[in-house]
């Protein structure tokens, strides 16, 4: 048997072969292209002899090279960029020591390359369509902030009725009337129109109309504003009917994955659970809960001098779309179970600054999670 370890970048990919007896024996660089990926299959096959071909998970374009290996019956798997961190004995970064510390990695735990192989094809699916609502959650956020601003220049006294910018009541407003002219130009309509909606009556929507007759906001002389409110509104309404597709097909494919012993714990709704079945996988590769808090990287750096110990913060050199998940998480727990917001507190009387105690409790749950997962046990407040 021999070992291949293949390192990949965007252009090239870079391979390594080492022998049972840990020798290396080849190396060589491949353009990363049609006529790269046929020159790499004819160099594996003059070595004429069972081949193990692992290459780290270093962005969507590794699975071109995958799929075209599985397409030629080589064994081949995809280990997890944590896994290789963790087992690393050099310091250096090249891509032809990577091709070779994957190839080590390969033949001293070829036992355990489908404990740590990446996800399989259906939970990478679900991982890229969830985080590509994550990417237009950020893009409304962002086009929301944009938003704010030129209200508060044009029309500021509409944000005090309206809290959420991407509310339907608003983006329907102002994809109809988007400037204050326009608003008192077409009154009746307006207050028609506002009290078509829930938790709008005529008293509510004629103190708005007065509200804007009576605006301090800037002469839009050439209709900038306007036209920006309606780009903006058009985003908006576009973007909430995507996300509104894509948790419906998120919530058809989770179908598929055995949730039983998925945590029901409070703060975890539909998409959450997504996120994180998507992002992790089997449970079961992580042996204990420290190691599944390493791998989000919320495991705390301390650093010791002689006698001197210090704590430097988390990590964060693991899955940074769980520790956000987490982080969330945690200030949602805060709010909704007693105990997490009671031990927030105690963190800050004990001189903790807020964010640091909100990442001891996402810590805490990232532990909680790990156990009640892999424990098939229930959510109880008394054991949190």
């Amino acid at each position: 048997m021999l070992y291949v370890g293949v390192d990949i970048s965007t252009s090239k990919f870079d391979v390594a072969v080492m022998t049972q007896e840990f020798k290396f024996i080849a190396s060589k660089s491949f353009s990363f292209n049609s006529d790269g990926f046929a020159e790499f299959i004819t160099f594996l096959k003059k070595f004429n002899e069972p081949l193990t071909i692992a290459m780290e998970a270093s962005g969507s374009f590794t699975f071109n090279l995958f799929d075209f290996l599985n397409e030629h019956n080589f064994n081949v798997f995809i280990l997890h960029p944590y896994f290789v961190r963790k087992l690393s004995t050099s310091k250096s970064k090249t891509d032809p020591i990577d091709a070779k510390q994957i190839a080590d990695t390969c033949a001293r735990f070829f036992d355990k390359l489908s404990d740590w192989s990446y996800l399989d094809e259906d939970t990478l699916a679900l991982r890229d369509l969830v985080r590509f609502r994550y990417s237009l959650v950020e893009s409304s956020a962002n086009l929301q902030k944009r938003f704010k601003d030129i209200l508060r220049s044009y029309l500021p006294e509409l944000l005090n009725f309206f809290s959420q910018l991407d509310s339907k009541v608003l983006l329907e407003l102002l994809s109809n009337f988007p400037s204050k002219q326009a608003i008192i130009k077409n009154e009746q309509q307006v207050i028609q129109l506002l009290t078509s909606f829930k938790n709008w009556n005529e008293q509510k929507a004629k103190a708005f109309v007065n509200a804007i007759k009576r605006s301090i906001g800037r002469k839009d002389k050439h209709q900038v504003a306007q036209t920006i409110i309606l780009s903006i509104t058009q985003q908006l309404k576009q973007i909430k009917e995507q996300i509104q597709s894509i948790d419906n097909q998120i919530k058809q494919m989770m179908e598929q994955f055995d949730q039983t012993n998925f945590p029901d714990i409070p703060g975890i709704g539909d998409t959450t659970k997504a996120t994180i079945i998507s992002e992790v996988g089997d449970i079961e590769k992580f042996e204990s809960k420290e190691k599944f808090v390493s791998y989000i990287g919320l495991d705390p750096v301390i650093h010791q001098s002689g006698k001197s110990t210090k704590h430097k913060g988390i990590s964060k050199k693991g899955n940074k779309v769980l520790r956000r998940i987490f982080y969330n998480l945690a200030i949602r727990a805060i709010r909704l179970i007693d105990k997490y917001k009671k031990k927030y507190q105690e963190l800050l009387s004990r001189g903790k600054k807020p964010k640091q105690a909100i990442i001891a409790i996402a810590r805490k749950l990232a532990e909680l999670v790990w156990i009640l997962w892999t424990r098939n046990e229930s959510f109880d407040i008394s054991k949190a």
